[in-house]
């Protein structure tokens, strides 16, 4: 089952902070300069509770993350010949 808009966004501010080995606490303004987003926009998906696909795959191809890890309760790691 696909993740709620909420759940896909801590699962992207857990992946963050590992990137940034936890020195930092990664808010929604993070999460949207990771995405290249504007930050308003990012904030405005979330209110209406939508997704950003599009930057979220784009995210994840840069991290060599599956992005079904991200959509769906799957296991984080390195794309790998399944995913």
């Amino acid at each position: 089952m696909l993740n709620t808009s909420n759940q896909i966004i801590e699962k992207l501010k857990k992946i963050i902070a590992v990137e940034t080995d936890f020195k930092v606490r990664v808010h929604n303004k993070m999460v949207a300069e990771y995405l290249d987003m504007n930050y308003q926009t990012l904030a405005t998906k979330i209110t209406r509770k939508q997704i950003p696909f599009r930057e979220i795959i784009l995210f994840c191809g840069k991290r060599k993350i599956c992005a079904n890890e991200i959509f769906f309760n799957q296991r984080l790691g390195v794309v790998d010949a399944v995913c």
